[in-house]
């Protein structure tokens, strides 16, 4: 597994700022809580990040269908 990236660094790569990074972060994590309750998973304790990936995939979940 790679080395988590900071804001900071992922700011750099894109050239937009820490705060837009954050924003992106924040929205991406707003549709993933939702598209896990609509099917029933209301506590990241209820679910590993292994079967969150699962789910998006087995799921189809990606790019701007849930916007």
């Amino acid at each position: 597994m790679s080395n988590p990236m900071t804001l900071q660094e992922i700011s750099e790569f894109f050239g937009v700022s820490r705060e837009r990074i954050r924003q992106i972060e924040q929205s991406g994590l707003m549709k993933m809580r939702k598209a896990l309750r609509k099917h029933g998973i209301n506590s990241y304790s209820d679910i590993s990040v292994g079967e969150v990936f699962q789910f998006a995939a087995d799921h189809q979940i990606h790019g701007d269908k849930y916007k």
